[in-house]
């Protein structure tokens, strides 16, 4: 009688077989279970205390673990009421349409939203990856409302399907509410033999992550997998990514680049090996200067402590058999790094005959004295206007003026003699002019204004020479305008006019509002002859600024870098790259000497000349016909 009564058994019907204890093997009769169930039955109900015997341990029926009864392991709590009629099964002894606690057995607000969890219908033979979308609580003032769990399964782990399990169409049927915790299952509570990990379920890993990444779960705004750490996707991974390599040098060309890298190196003064964050910033470095396809490199902040070699390795790496070298370190802070083997081919020479030179500016004596190559070559000692040649050079140490540093001279060319006529060279100037305190400097206007003094001498013969002034001109500091600069500004035709006095034919190779730096400004310039450049041709910005990774991705680029020691997220992004863009340009040696270009000047001036006699002729003629025209209009009107 009391078996058909009990409502923790209701639905079952009573069984002749004996029932086995997995604990310990005895059997129990279903006498034994009707006598311990009635013992519940006089439980009053209300607040009031139970007897002690129904809290004691009693010969409770239980059936071996599977994915359709499981084990329960929460016992009702000790002053639990008896549950009414209708009340739910599988061990939960709550009332009907009550709320359940979190982590309570058989309810669908035990799991919620983003739990990993495994899924099977009683019918399936196995187990799923699945992850929980939502995970509706039932109200408590809608008793026949039956909990429901909306989840994102995959059987195999490519197609992801998304079902509800428990839903509120059972019209009120109890049994409803076992079936979220029938067929879900945190693998935390599975048993030993149906451990994932035991059972050889280890796909499961896999499978949740094909389910997390699913568009099902990001078009809901769902989180992606739990991380307290945001992932870290270097500068040069990014580059590779998401910015265009620049387009491949022409043919006859080199491609000649400037670049401040921020004190690169100073970190490692006291020697030893590079710690893992310059690893990575000079990895991030050597990225922009290999997707930009450059063949000579002039840096300027570089630290003397640097280990070149190993730049130079990182970027042999990325273009095997470009032969990359450096040059010693000039004047503190400048080098060159080039392709030895590009560059040899670009000035007709094998590799082991290309002599290439450093050396530091000096207004009063020769570069690389005592050998005349380089004077030969640029006419270095025919300086300057000739009413100004008794004058030397611009003193660019200034007597130790604040911040004024000495530039830096490059040389490379092809160990031929200089009036050889297969000679072939190129000459580069480094410059990295004072910036002063808060960017305001009168060192750096005289600097500006004496760029003269860097040129070569009027008249050098452009195909046997490509001449560059090139660096960190701080040239933005110098406009009085803002929105200018030095290529659109009365500064900068002032400075540009002082340098073709010296040497004509000069033009600024950066076109008007490029920016050359992370902040937003133009420091760095490029200074070549307009014939070198070519009429289309121009110097342009690698990566562009725009390209530069904002907000998630350069939280992601910075790394470990503490960014509670920088006021602007600018600063700490320094610390992995640096603070300015490279400055590319595309040169070739001229089609013409001085001589051909004189000759051909002359015969242009001729030209124009002809054209203008023809074009008086022509209107000498035009004239009396309009005179006719006039005599023969006056007679028909007569």
């Amino acid at each position: 009688r009391n078996l058909h009564k009990s409502p923790h058994i209701r639905g079952q019907q009573p069984e002749d077989k004996p029932h086995t204890t997995p604990q310990n093997g005895q059997t129990t009769n279903l006498f034994v279970l009707a006598v311990a169930m009635s013992n519940l039955d006089a439980v009053p109900s209300g607040d009031s205390e139970p007897p002690e015997s129904s809290r004691s341990s009693s010969p409770i029926v239980s059936r071996p673990p599977s994915p359709i009864n499981p084990p329960v392991a929460t016992p009702p709590p000790a002053n639990l009421s008896v549950p009414p009629s209708g009340a739910g099964v599988g061990g939960v002894g709550v009332e009907a349409g009550a709320p359940a606690e979190k982590g309570e057995a058989g309810l669908g607000p035990r799991f919620k939203r983003g739990d990993q969890v495994v899924y099977k219908e009683p019918t399936d033979r196995h187990w799923r990856a699945a992850v929980v979308l939502t995970a509706h609580r039932p109200d408590s003032t809608r008793p026949d409302q039956n909990p429901a769990v909306t989840i994102l399964f995959t059987k195999d782990g490519r197609n992801v399907t998304q079902h509800t399990v428990g839903e509120a169409d059972e019209n009120g049927d109890v049994r409803g509410r076992a079936r979220v915790q029938d067929k879900l299952r945190h693998p935390r509570d599975m048993g030993p033999s149906q451990n994932t990990r035991a059972a050889g379920f280890g796909r499961f890993e896999e499978h949740w992550a094909v389910v997390m990444n699913d568009p099902k779960w990001r078009d809901k705004g769902l989180p992606e997998a739990p991380s307290d750490k945001v992932v870290h996707v270097p500068l040069h991974k990014y580059l590779q990514l998401h910015v265009y390599e620049a387009n491949p040098v022409g043919k006859l060309q080199v491609r000649l680049a400037t670049f401040n890298i921020k004190r690169y190196g100073a970190a490692n003064a006291k020697g030893g090996d590079l710690s893992a964050h310059e690893v990575e910033r000079a990895r991030n470095l050597v990225q922009v200067m290999h997707q930009s396809g450059c063949n000579m490199v002039a840096v300027q902040e570089i630290s003397m402590a640097a280990n070149t070699g190993f730049l130079c390795g990182l970027l042999e790496e990325l273009s095997p058999g470009s032969g990359w070298c450096c040059t010693q370190f000039v004047a503190g802070e400048h080098a060159m790094l080039y392709q030895r083997n590009v560059v040899a081919a670009f000035l007709r020479c094998e590799p082991e005959k290309l002599s290439v030179q450093s050396d530091e500016y000096h207004y009063a004596t020769l570069p690389f004295s005592p050998e005349k190559t380089f004077d030969a070559a640029t006419n270095w000692s025919r300086w300057g206007h000739p009413s100004k040649r008794k004058h030397p050079r611009y003193d660019y140490h200034m007597q130790g003026a604040s911040d004024a540093r000495p530039p830096a001279i490059f040389f490379l060319h092809n160990g031929l003699p200089a009036d050889a006529p297969e000679f072939r060279s190129i000459a580069v100037c480094s410059v990295h002019l004072a910036f002063g305190e808060g960017g305001k400097s009168e060192t750096r206007d005289r600097q500006l204004m004496n760029l003269g003094s860097l040129m070569p001498g009027p008249g050098y013969d452009g195909t046997k020479c490509l001449y560059a002034l090139v660096g960190d001109f701080n040239s933005d500091k110098s406009v009085a305008k803002v929105g200018q600069d030095l290529a659109s500004s009365d500064f900068g035709d002032r400075v540009m006019a002082a340098v073709n006095e010296a040497s004509p034919g000069h033009v600024l190779g950066l076109r008007p509002g490029v920016k050359t730096s992370i902040g937003g400004f133009r420091y760095d310039e490029v200074i070549v002859h307009s014939d070198s450049l070519g009429k289309k041709r121009r110097a342009h910005v690698y990566p562009k600024r725009e390209d530069i990774p904002t907000g998630e991705d350069l939280r992601k680029a910075l790394g470990d870098v503490r960014l509670q020691e920088y006021k602007l997220l600018q600063r700490a992004f320094e610390t992995v790259f640096t603070d300015h863009l490279m400055v590319f340009v595309d040169l070739a040696f001229h089609t013409l000497t001085p001589e051909q270009k004189a000759e051909r000047d002359r015969e242009r001036e001729e030209k124009l000349a002809q054209a203008a006699s023809k074009r008086e002729v022509n209107l000498a003629r035009l004239a009396v016909v309009v005179e006719k025209l006039k005599g023969i209009v006056m007679r028909e009107g007569r």
